[in-house]
């Protein structure tokens, strides 16, 4: 469906190209030196450039968006379910009795770390991972955009 699009649009890009040669051809202007079809030209290519990336943009932020959605979801099933293991008790008593638990560490520690809810910790990890990415993939997107508005503004 997209390139289907990207041939039409290609297209009509070309179909206008070669009206504005064939317009300045039979005009009775005088001769620029080619310089305002070199300006009329290059503003089409980045009229075309920012139809392509503008998609491509909002993409971006709407996955960026589901992906900060989907990482506050994987925190809170996270730690709604951590306060709820023995291990969370015995941080807690860490702050309130240390001298206890440093007596008996060796005696809890693997009756508790056989408590920790190890998929919901994937499960968050993998959710701060594709966080992260997709921030990464939104930026560059961003800068790539900006990059061409500045383009298109300032000129090359």
């Amino acid at each position: 469906m997209q390139t289907i699009e990207q041939s039409q649009i290609e297209s009509a890009d070309t179909a206008l190209e070669q009206a504005v040669k064939k317009h300045f051809e039979q005009s009775c202007l005088p001769d620029f030196g080619n310089y305002l079809l070199a300006k009329v030209l290059c503003r089409l290519d980045y009229e075309r450039e920012l139809k392509i990336l503008k998609p491509k943009l909002w993409t971006a932020i709407a996955v960026f968006l589901g992906g900060l959605i989907f990482l506050a979801f994987g925190v809170d099933i996270f730690l709604r379910t951590f306060v709820q293991t023995p291990i969370a008790h015995y941080l807690g008593l860490i702050f309130t009795d240390y001298a206890l638990v440093l007596a008996n560490w060796q005696d809890y520690i693997l009756s508790i770390l056989e408590s920790l809810p190890l998929g919901l910790l994937a499960l968050l990890l993998t959710s701060v991972l594709g966080s992260l990415l997709l921030v990464d993939f939104s930026t560059r997107r961003f800068f790539n955009f900006r990059k061409t508005l500045n383009a298109l503004h300032y000129g090359k």
